[in-house]
Formats: structure tokens, sequence, C-alpha cells
């Protein structure tokens, strides 16, 4: 399991600290059980106290693309196509120039390299069976606001 929180939030990815949480503080909470050979990461991002209003616009934005690109993944899609549908719906939300790696992990922002009002890393992941008439979600974790503010 990694933890992490602060502006460079970013899925587990930087070093470590001894920082005490504060109020307001985005968090990143990854997990990576292995069942039976396989990478079964549970992702989600939550807030101490409270999300400021830019962070809470951010985070719902992340999370509509999250239920949005999971709505595509069925038998027939191709990957591209997926990803593409997501960088529009993305770009009509002026987002997508944060996003800053390929769909493999998650769908949503995922960067620690802007400085604004809402920045960090914005990070909700699934494990998704697929099936014959779409997806099943495996997971079983809330994520999002209504659930994910924590403290």
């Amino acid at each position: 399991m990694w933890f992490q929180s602060g502006l460079n939030t970013d899925g587990a990815h930087n070093p470590v600290t001894a920082r005490k949480q504060e109020h307001g503080d985005i968090l990143s909470l990854n997990t990576f059980p292995m069942i039976s050979g396989y990478d079964v990461a549970l992702e989600r991002m939550l807030f101490v106290g409270e999300a400021d209003p830019a962070s809470l616009a951010i985070w719902e934005a992340n999370v509509a693309t999250h239920e949005y690109g999971m709505s595509f993944l069925k038998p027939g899609i191709s990957c591209a196509e997926v990803a593409h549908r997501i960088n529009d719906f993305l770009n009509e939300r002026n987002l997508l120039q944060y996003r800053t790696f390929g769909y493999g992990h998650s769908f949503g922002v995922l960067s620690h390299y802007y400085v604004q009002p809402g920045a960090g890393g914005y990070c909700e992941r699934e494990v998704l069976i697929i099936t014959d008439e779409g997806n099943e979600n495996n997971t079983g974790y809330p994520y999002g606001p209504e659930f994910n503010i924590v403290g």
C-alpha cells in the first residue's frame, strides 16, 4: 500500500515524507494486492476534512471521467477509441493538458506538474471484469467526494 498527500500526490511515485496531514490536504490511497499473480490495484482520492471549491470541481470532473471511461469498456471497443473519447471529454473540461500518462492505469487527471487552485493528483482505479454485456466492477469500494472526505 502507498499513501501520499499534498500537491505532489501522483499515485505513489514520489518520495515518502513524515509531513503531518492538514485540513484540506489531498490524499492518494493505493493498494496493490496480487491475486493469482495479477496486480489488482485499487486507487482512491481523499481529502482531509474538506475539499476546497477548485479541488472539488477537479475531483468531480475526474469522477465523471472515470465513470464515462468505464461505460465504454465492453467487448468490441478498441482501447484507442476509448482513449479518444476520454481525451475529448477531458478537453471539453480544459483538463486534457494535465493528463500525463496513458490510460492503462485510470482515466482521470493525474499530474503533479501543474500549479493552480486544485493542484494535485486525482485518480480512481477499479478492477473490472469484461462481460458479454459490458463490464462488472469487482472493486466494491466507494469513490468520490460523498464517501472519501475523511477526518
